[in-house]
């Protein structure tokens, strides 16, 4: 931990406590690595204690990346960590990048994070019991049987993907297009879903909307 941490204050007026930084300055490797989010060093969501670990997702991991090994990133979306892999590289603007995107082990089963579907990342317990879940959009990636259920969708990798075009010698996020879609779990167990005698499909997932926080140095 460096003496002197970089804080970051909240945005839009919402205090959740203070966001504390690695400056990287006595070790680069751990440049914009979490020390605190939200004022913890580990959350008490999920089944079993988790520490916060990874980079604070503002373009910038470490430099002198050997583009082999996955980059840890906190997401506070899944208010987990979220390692991001290789797959690939890319161009842009004649710069060399490496190519990331989510690891398989954030999106598969995972008794920790209540996980039981490949692909399907549960929030309920982050939303005060709504079965609410989080998916790359259009169900890439999933069963088909998910998709098979909605009418419309339509998985793209070339469009859908969670990208990150990472330059490794200085460890700057070059291209990214972070993707992800909130979907509500219609629970056949559930009564609520069949109030009012209107008959409501149930065990399917039912995309609301998806968030693309994209961003691009040119």
């Amino acid at each position: 931990q460096p003496s002197q941490p970089f804080v970051q204050l909240q945005r839009n007026d919402t205090d959740h406590g203070p966001n504390v930084y690695n400056t990287g300055k006595s070790d680069y490797t751990q440049v914009a690595m979490f020390l605190e989010w939200h004022n913890q060093t580990v959350v008490h969501t999920w089944r079993d204690p988790v520490p916060v670990y990874g980079v604070n997702g503002d373009g910038q991991f470490s430099p002198f990346l050997s583009g082999a090994g996955d980059l840890p990133s906190w997401s506070g979306t899944m208010v987990r960590c979220a390692n991001l892999s290789v797959i690939g590289t890319a161009d842009w603007f004649g710069i060399s990048t490496t190519r990331y995107s989510l690891d398989d082990e954030v999106l598969a089963p995972n008794p920790t994070y209540y996980m039981s579907i490949y692909g399907f990342l549960n929030m309920t317990e982050t939303q005060q019991g709504t079965p609410i879940f989080l998916s790359i959009p259009e169900f890439l990636g999933v069963d088909r049987k998910w998709v098979e259920k909605i009418d419309g969708i339509v998985p793209n990798p070339d469009v859908d993907q969670f990208i990150v075009d990472v330059e490794p010698i200085t460890g700057k996020v070059m291209n990214a297009r972070q993707r992800l879609q909130i979907n509500l779990y219609a629970d056949p167990t559930v009564d609520y879903f069949n109030a009012f005698n209107v008959k409501f499909p149930t065990d399917i997932m039912f995309p609301l909307f998806y968030a693309d926080e994209s961003s691009t140095v040119d």
